[in-house]
């Protein structure tokens, strides 16, 4: 008869549900409403099972929740570096053609620390770590700053919209004075080699202005090693 029916529904529509991330949201929907009309051909008795079903639908929901926190953490984890907290490589290229997409005017720093080899050599790598975390957060301490990202060993790339290389210039600056406080009392010291390229007037492609940073950064740094640390590019 029609409970018969209703017993034969319900236990296809318990069956929908034992695999959670398969079921879509409008599968969903339509199970619930499906067991709202079911409901009302059971006998008072049997509507436990009915309730039963709901409250595995209730159980689903939570899980796909669940899973869903659990997919956008692994996404943003992805994209950062585990050692300093920043965004990666990854995410740099992926704002850069973001950016370069949506026409925006941005200036983009490319930075290598000095003696980064030479600290871990004579002062252990803990040290090293230190080394790069205080850059990092001095990098990142900048509120100009739209983005900090480590794309390598002691490489760090920053990026800046509406931002002339003036700016970007003092800022650095800036980074080079905090650095000088925050090195060993013995053993070399905290300093940066940076070069900067963009600027509101620039419109060549992201990977260009890349390759002319990193140019103007050896640059930066083979004239520190000739005219001393505080040799501004």
């Amino acid at each position: 008869g029609s409970e018969a029916n209703a017993w034969r529904q319900l236990t296809a529509l318990a069956e929908i549900l034992q695999s959670p991330a398969a079921v879509r949201d409008d599968e969903l929907k339509w199970t619930e409403e499906q067991i709202r009309l079911t409901t009302q051909a059971l006998s008072s008795d049997a509507r436990h099972v009915a309730a039963c079903v709901a409250s595995l639908i209730h159980e689903v929901r939570a899980q796909r929740s669940e899973l869903t926190a659990l997919k956008q953490r692994l996404v943003s984890e992805a994209r950062l570096d585990p050692l300093t907290g920043v965004h990666n490589r990854l995410r740099g290229r992926e704002l850069l053609a973001q950016w370069q997409l949506a026409g925006h005017q941005f200036t983009l720093c490319f930075v290598d620390l000095n003696g980064l080899k030479r600290v871990n050599d004579l002062l252990g790598h803990l040290e090293g770590d230190r080394y790069l975390r205080c850059v990092a957060g001095s990098l990142n301490a900048l509120t100009e700053a739209n983005a900090v990202c480590r794309v390598g060993g002691d490489e760090f790339l920053v990026l800046f919209l509406n931002a002339s290389e003036a700016d970007c210039r003092r800022l650095m600056e800036g980074v080079q004075t905090r650095l000088a406080g925050a090195s060993p009392r013995t053993g070399p010291r905290f300093s940066i080699s940076y070069g900067i390229a963009g600027g509101r007037s620039s419109s060549p492609r992201g990977e260009d202005l890349l390759r002319l940073a990193d140019e103007r950064m050896y640059q930066h740094k083979r004239s520190q090693q000739l005219h001393g640390r505080r040799s501004v590019p």
